[in-house]
């Protein structure tokens, strides 16, 4: 179990965001002063220079089926 665990902290670490693609909702950002709850599923604003670069810790457990991403 911990060889897993392993293997998916290795991936998440050493995949660049760059290639990560969406496979379900909208492929693209809505426009920037779209209205939040005006979004349907699927749907989202990226505003990718908001935040300045930090690192991302995945923290996953597996008692709880659950993955959380803090920056």
């Amino acid at each position: 179990m911990l060889h897993l665990f392993s293997i998916v902290i290795l991936t998440l670490t050493f995949i660049p965001s760059a290639f990560a693609a969406s496979f379900w909702g909208d492929k693209t950002s809505q426009p920037v002063d779209t209205v939040p709850y005006m979004l349907r599923p699927g749907q989202f604003i990226w505003k990718g220079d908001a935040v300045p670069f930090v690192p991302t810790v995945v923290v996953v457990s597996l008692p709880e089926q659950k993955a959380y991403v803090y920056q």
